[in-house]
C-alpha cells in the first residue's frame, strides 16, 4: 500500500480544509494509507481525531519554522512516505522543499491564487517570488477550476502538469421540523431570509451585502439577512449596518459547525466574494436548490454553466443589478431540477489518477 502525506500548514477552517476532510472521508482507505501534517488546534484536526485509518504529523501551534520542517522530514524518512500532496501556497512551499530534501514526488492543489490570499505587500511578494521558483519540482497540479488553470498557465506553468479537478460537494439536508424550530429560535418565522456565509475578511467583501441590503429592505421590508462567519471585519460591519440603520435586519451568526441548516432557511443565496477560484458555499446552495446571486468573479461563471441558470452572475457589483434579481427571486423560485455535477466520486477517482501516474513515474 502507497503511503501518501498530505499537508495543511494553515490554522483555521477554510475551502481547502474542508477539501480535505471531505476528501478523507469518502477516500478507499485500501488504496492509499494517509498521513496528515497538521496543527492540533485546526478545526481539521477536531474534525479528523477520530478516523482511526489516519494517521498524523503535528505542527507547532502558533508558527512553522525549521525545527518544524526538519520533524516532518524526520516523519517523511521513518513513514517511507511515497507521495507529497500539498494543499495551499505556504503548505505548497514546505512541501517543495521537502520533496528536494528526501526525494519524494510531490502533487499540489491549487485552491487560492497568491495575489488574493495575501494582503501584506511583503508576504504577497515573497510568495510570487519562492510560488516562481517552484515551477519545476512539482511533478503535478491539480487546479481546482479552469480558471485557476488560466492564472497559472499565464505564470509560465508548464500546462501538460495541470490538471483540472473540480472539487466533490456534499451537502446534508435538514428535516422540516427542525428548520420550523431554527426559524422559532433566531426570531425569523414569516420573514423572507437571504443570507451568505464565509469569513469576515476584505475578500470576501460582505461590505457590498450590506450595501445591497439597504436596497433590498426598501422593496421588501419583511426581511432578514443571515451573515454566518467569523473575521477580523465583524465589528466593522456590524457598526456599517447600524449606521445605515438596517442592523434590525441582519442577524451576525458567527461561525457554525453545520452551516447548511442556515443555508437553507435562505429563500436567496447572495455571494458578494471580490475572488473565487472555485465557489464552495456558491455550489453548496446551488445543490440545496437555493437560487444564487452572486459577483461575476474568477471561476463562478464557469461554475454557474454546470446549473441551468440557478446560480446568475452580476458584474461590476451592480448593486442595482443584485436588487433587482434579488427580488425577483423572491418572488419566485423556479428551481425544481439539479443536475448531478460535482460529485466525490469523480473527484477521488481523478485524484488516484494523478497519484498513479506520478508514482509510476517516480
Amino acid at each position: 500500500m502507497y503511503k501518501v502525506m498530505i499537508i495543511n500548514v494553515g490554522s483555521h477552517f477554510g475551502g481547502a480544509e474542508k477539501h480535505i476532510y471531505d476528501f478523507l472521508r469518502h477516500s478507499n482507505q485500501g488504496q492509499y494509507e494517509f498521513h496528515l501534517v497538521i496543527r492540533k488546534n485546526n478545526r481539521l484536526y477536531q474534525k479528523l481525531k477520530n478516523n482511526k485509518s489516519l494517521k498524523f504529523c503535528f505542527l507547532e501551534e502558533d508558527k512553522v519554522n525549521f525545527k518544524s520542517i526538519r520533524s516532518i522530514y524526520t516523519y517523511i524518512k521513518r513513514n517511507k512516505i511515497n507521495l507529497i500532496h500539498a494543499h495551499t501556497t505556504a503548505s505548497n512551499l514546505i512541501g517543495s522543499l521537502l520533496a528536494i530534501a528526501t526525494k519524494t514526488p510531490i502533487v499540489t492543489t491549487i485552491h487560492g491564487i497568491v495575489e488574493n490570499d495575501y494582503n501584506n505587500y511583503f508576504k504577497r511578494n515573497l510568495y510570487l517570488s519562492i510560488e516562481k521558483n517552484l515551477l519545476f519540482i512539482n511533478k503535478s497540479y491539480i487546479c481546482v477550476s479552469n480558471f485557476v488553470k488560466s492564472i497559472l498557465e499565464s505564470k509560465g506553468y508548464k500546462s501538460s502538469r495541470l490538471k483540472v479537478i473540480y472539487n466533490g460537494v456534499e451537502t446534508t439536508q435538514t428535516s422540516h421540523k427542525e428548520l420550523i424550530d431554527l426559524k422559532e429560535e433566531l426570531n425569523i418565522s414569516g420573514k423572507r431570509i437571504v443570507g451568505t456565509i464565509g469569513r469576515l475578511e476584505s475578500v470576501k467583501n460582505i461590505e457590498l451585502l450590506i450595501n445591497i441590503m439597504e436596497h433590498v429592505q426598501k422593496i421588501e421590508c419583511n426581511i432578514t439577512c443571515l451573515i454566518i462567519g467569523e473575521g477580523s471585519q465583524k465589528e466593522f460591519l456590524i457598526e456599517k449596518a447600524r449606521k445605515m440603520g438596517i442592523l434590525e435586519n441582519i442577524l451576525f451568526l458567527g461561525y457554525q459547525e453545520n452551516p447548511y441548516k442556515y443555508m437553507e432557511l435562505m429563500d436567496v443565496y447572495v455571494h458578494t466574494s471580490r475572488m473565487e477560484t472555485f465557489g464552495l458555499t456558491v455550489v453548496e446552495a446551488a445543490k440545496l436548490k437555493i437560487p444564487v446571486v452572486c459577483n461575476s468573479v474568477g471561476a463562478l461563471p464557469e461554475i454557474a454553466t454546470s446549473f441551468n441558470g440557478n446560480i446568475i452572475t452580476i458584474p461590476n457589483e451592480d448593486i442595482n443589478l443584485f436588487t433587482n434579481h434579488i427580488k425577483k427571486l423572491l418572488e419566485k423560485n423556479s428551481i425544481t431540477d439539479v443536475p448531478n455535477v460535482f460529485e466525490w466520486d469523480k473527484c477521488i477517482d481523478e485524484t488516484y489518477k494523478i497519484y498513479s501516474s506520478v508514482l509510476k513515474e517516480g
